[in-house]
């Protein structure tokens, strides 16, 4: 998994990583996966997972773009460098948040 930070921007989210990510040029929909987990979601992209937190998807579900925006740096480095973005269908976003807070509900006692 990558280990990354994420920052909330009006249009989705940025997502900046450590890890050296090639994202192909065009994305079709089959190569992106979400997942439930138990701190929210795993976003899985060209074989990249992403964690994406509960609060991330809360984030998105409430932003009117879903967008999310990849940037890599080394460690210790202050300018990160574009990768490339992709925008997530909306009902996706729906979904998995819909299907976290039932295995919440449904585990909770």
């Amino acid at each position: 998994m990558v280990s990354n930070t994420i920052l909330l921007v009006q249009d989705g989210l940025i997502v900046i990583t450590s890890e050296d990510i090639s994202l192909p040029s065009t994305i079709n929909d089959d190569e992106i996966e979400l997942a439930v987990t138990e701190y929210g979601a795993l976003l899985t992209v060209a074989g990249h997972e992403i964690a994406i937190p509960l609060v991330a998807l809360t984030h998105l579900e409430n932003t009117e773009g879903v967008n999310i925006y990849f940037y890599e740096t080394p460690p210790y480095e202050v300018i990160a460098e574009f990768i490339g973005s992709l925008s997530l269908n909306r009902d996706a976003i729906l979904k998995i948040k819909g299907a976290f807070e039932f295995s919440v509900y449904r585990s909770s006692p």
